[in-house]
């Protein structure tokens, strides 16, 4: 439990910032190096979220600008035919009034006159304004657009990042444990002739050398035991044949054999 404990808590101080990276030791640990490129990715995507929010935060502000910039350019057009109304309407009205033989001062005091010259004046001043504001939120619109589209492209970049990420996560894990693998193969190779496994090795070899040896004398014996009692067989035949021809050269062959009384079978009492 104690190395498990461990474990949790390094994760926990890696992911809360409060260590910039795992010991040493944990770090050639392929478990936990998967789950360190597994931190890393949760990590960029959480910053492309983020990020997205806040483009999309800069997007929705752009959208309010087009609106009021729709607005504004709609007004400019309403406001323009509205002048353009207050000066037909001041035509026709001085026509009016000098034909009736009225003087500039007496055209200039008409009522109407007045009206429609402080609605061209309103409707100008309103126009100045609009026009201000429409070019201030053209240019606004025209940066925060490139700047969204720098931001799109980063975000691009964050996604395919994620997907490098991973491609490298896989390759560092083979890394680590083919280079530990190596390691160990190569500690063993190096520690055969002084650690206590090279005198392990050689007892086994001794011990290999002396069963063969053993072996070979045991067959050899073998082999001595059986010409011996083939020799004593044949000699035993050659006598045996001698035997029975010197029988032969001398009669003795043909003679029946005296049975010897058993105790048993007494034998005869001869007569007197």
């Amino acid at each position: 439990m104690g190395a498990i404990g461990r474990l949790f808590r390094n994760m926990w101080y890696f992911l809360t910032g409060k260590v910039d990276r795992m010991s040493e030791g944990m770090e050639k640990d392929p478990t936990v190096i998967r789950k360190q490129f597994d931190v890393i990715i949760e990590q960029r995507k959480m910053s492309i979220n983020q990020y997205v929010e806040a483009v999309s935060g800069l997007i929705a502000v752009q959208e309010k600008k087009k609106a009021r910039l729709e607005y504004a350019s709609k007004e400019l057009d309403r406001l323009s035919t509205l002048q353009d109304g207050a000066i037909a309407m001041a035509k026709n009205r001085m026509k009016e009034l000098q034909k009736q033989g009225m003087t500039k001062e007496q055209i200039e005091a008409d009522a109407t006159y007045m009206k429609c010259l402080t609605g061209y004046q309103d409707f100008a001043s309103s126009i100045t304004q609009y026009e201000s504001e429409c070019k201030a939120l053209e240019d606004e619109i025209q940066t925060s657009q490139k700047e969204i589209d720098s931001h799109k492209l980063r975000l691009e970049q964050l996604k395919r990042s994620i997907a490098e990420v991973k491609k490298e996560k896989d390759a560092t894990v083979a890394d680590i444990i083919s280079a530990r693998e190596e390691d160990g193969i190569n500690k063993v190779l190096a520690g055969i002739s002084t650690d206590k496994t090279g005198e392990m090795l050689e007892r086994l070899r001794d011990n290999r050398q002396k069963a063969k040896a053993r072996a070979r004398t045991t067959r050899e014996l073998a082999q001595t035991d059986t010409a011996q009692s083939m020799a004593e067989f044949e000699k035993f035949a050659s006598e045996s044949v001698a035997k029975t021809n010197f029988n032969d050269l001398i009669g003795l062959g043909d003679q029946p054999s005296v049975e010897t009384p058993s105790e048993d079978k007494p034998g005869k009492i001869s007569e007197g």
